[in-house]
């Protein structure tokens, strides 16, 4: 059972009654659905009034979410646990140690949960920078394992390789003058 906020009536905690927040401890929203239904009801008397209301929320919610990613950045230390990097706070990401503990992505969800959830969260995780954090999915995925880590074989060398297409190469090497290369020639 659970107590609406808004009538005080204790119902049933389940979806027919109460809507579902993810955000909210127990999963639903604090007001039954049909005290919420009838707050809406008088609250947006025109659909101006509800996208008035929807981009203020959204605005709110973005506020928040910065705020919420700023003050998480620095609980971390404000440095990318790889290389230092300590800069904008828009410039990390948190990747999770154990994958299969999480429970949602943090920097797309800063403005829908309280801090205290995102900071429960965040605990799972270690603080990247967004290239530190690419490059190290980059190097679990099966891409990678296609490259040879160990060999001298750098991206510049990856990319300037035959095209499967045709025998232009993709790039030009450096040595090569891009006066000299003719496409007209390769065609």
């Amino acid at each position: 059972m659970k107590k609406c906020s808004k009538c005080g009536e204790e119902k049933p905690a389940t979806p027919e009654v109460f809507s579902r927040q993810e955000a909210a401890i127990d999963g639903f929203h604090a007001w039954c659905k049909e005290c919420h239904s009838a707050y809406s009801s008088v609250r947006f008397q025109t659909l101006g009034e509800q996208e008035d209301h929807r981009e203020r929320k959204s605005r709110e919610k973005r506020i928040r979410g910065r705020k919420y990613k700023k003050l998480l950045v620095e609980h971390f230390g404000g440095k990318c646990v790889t290389c230092g990097y300590d800069r904008c706070p828009a410039g990390f990401d948190f990747h999770h140690i154990i994958p299969e503990e999480k429970e949602f992505s943090i920097g797309q969800s800063c403005g829908n949960f309280a801090y205290e959830r995102l900071l429960k969260e965040a605990e799972k995780c270690m603080l990247l920078c967004s290239n530190c954090h690419r490059e190290l999915h980059y190097n679990e995925s099966e891409e990678s394992s296609e490259v040879d880590r160990d060999s001298k074989t750098t991206l510049p060398d990856l990319l300037c390789e035959e095209s499967e297409v045709s025998d232009v190469p993709l790039c030009l090497s450096m040595e090569e003058e891009s006066s000299d290369f003719n496409w007209a020639e390769q065609s």
